[in-house]
């Protein structure tokens, strides 16, 4: 197996283990803020998926960077519970937000959702009915497109506990090329 398919497959295993995020966002005037949710990635990984209420702080800057057009930067990071038989090991990612508006796009997330354990099926599909006495759902539905994932191995020697997988095809060059200089 190839070091990044090695790589991929931790990724998937940590997300598994701890599905629960710590999710920052930053303003449209440069205030960052963190907030907590439950997430689940797609299987090529250049996708994390989450519900959460629109009138949330980091939904509310998720949108109104999407109102004025422009991409909203937003990057995670989580760790599994640490016990003496088992070494700490984080991720982190960067990316860009979105709240999700075509039907396609939000099927695949909740299917994605449902897979990972994170939602029941029908749990998840209320999340998007409108609250009682509304037209608007209780919920939006958001994604992260991943650009870099960093692995955090506590088991590794010092020099070798972080790696990364560049899934942006820009960075991944230059990343690629300072390796090689």
């Amino acid at each position: 197996m190839s070091a990044e398919k090695q790589l991929h497959k931790q990724i998937q295993e940590i997300m598994r283990v701890s599905p629960i995020l710590s999710l920052a966002t930053v303003s449209s005037d440069g205030q960052p803020h963190s907030s907590t949710v439950w997430t689940a990635p797609s299987d090529d990984l250049t996708k994390v998926y989450w519900l959460s209420s629109p009138q949330r702080k980091h939904s509310e800057q998720i949108t109104a960077q999407q109102n004025e057009g422009k991409p909203a930067k937003v990057s995670g990071a989580l760790f599994t519970p640490q016990r003496p038989s088992r070494p700490v090991k984080g991720l982190s990612f960067e990316g860009y937000a979105r709240q999700m508006t075509d039907p396609t796009e939000i099927k695949e997330g909740l299917d994605t959702l449902v897979k990972h354990r994170v939602f029941f099926p029908d749990e998840a599909a209320n999340y998007l009915q409108p609250s009682e006495g509304s037209d608007v759902a209780a919920h939006g539905f958001y994604v992260a497109d991943i650009n870099e994932w960093t692995v955090f191995d506590g088991r590794k020697p010092y020099a070798k506990r972080l790696l990364r997988l560049i899934l942006d095809p820009i960075k991944r060059f230059w990343h690629n090329r300072e390796k090689t200089e």
